[in-house]
């Protein structure tokens, strides 16, 4: 499951959806995190990533937690 720096709630659905129906065995994602720091200023974008940035990458584990293929059974 790639991001392609979608909006982060559609993210979460996509994980869930791919993990659950689609036998998804993780994802890759960068931009949906961090993608609004551009604009910020020094120190709010490390606040922004200390904060949200994690809560988001937090999010995105949960979400894929108990519903990912190992990978191991996609290849055997």
């Amino acid at each position: 499951m790639l991001s392609a720096g979608m909006p982060f709630t559609a993210f979460l659905e996509a994980v869930v959806t791919s993990c659950e129906e689609g036998g998804a065995c993780g994802f890759i994602a960068g931009r949906v995190y961090w993608k609004e720091v551009v604009a910020f200023d020094r120190a709010a974008r490390k606040e922004f990533l200390a904060t949200t940035g994690r809560d988001r990458l937090e999010q995105s584990v949960r979400a894929m937690s108990g519903r990912a293929r190992p990978w191991y059974e996609a290849v055997a």
